[in-house]
């Protein structure tokens, strides 16, 4: 079930970005730009030592080097996308982080499910103007469906 590709400007965030998670995108970057490391580091300005730290996933990259990075990406992607991935892809990360990872694999649409009844409650009049779920939305609605999926057991 294909929802959302990209994260749009998302609200403040309890969960980290996963390093590894991070690097995987940023690697897709390099090699989308058929750029070497050295060459990457020089676009970023920042040390070849520094970008193979965020490559290999033992650091984060701060935002103003995030930034950069997207500036090489052609897809309109953000860089909320680049820390946390797609929509759904954070909102299963979340769950889990929250504990309810077995449920969601058990479940495993859920993310999807709590995304679209979000963005159906919240379909606002301008059906263009995109605004990701909040933590607190995110734990609403995947409550009423955790609930609804205890009765029916």
């Amino acid at each position: 079930m294909d929802v959302i590709t990209y994260m749009y400007p998302i609200p403040e965030r309890t969960m980290k970005p996963k390093k590894q998670k991070v690097a995987a995108r940023l690697k897709a970057i390099q090699k989308e730009n058929i750029l070497p490391l050295s060459e990457m580091a020089k676009v970023l300005e920042i040390p070849k030592s520094t970008l193979n730290s965020y490559l290999r996933g033992l650091a984060l990259p701060p935002l103003p080097v995030a930034e950069k990075v997207m500036g090489l990406c052609h897809r309109g992607l953000t860089v909320e996308w680049f820390y946390y991935g797609d929509i759904v892809e954070y909102i299963r990360d979340y769950l889990r982080y929250k504990g309810h990872g077995k449920f969601l694999d058990s479940h495993l649409n859920i993310a999807e499910a709590v995304y679209l009844m979000y963005d159906i409650a919240t379909c606002g009049p301008d059906p263009f103007e995109e605004v990701n779920p909040t933590d607190g939305d995110i734990d609403i609605y995947f409550m009423r469906l955790y609930r609804q999926y205890k009765e029916i057991i």
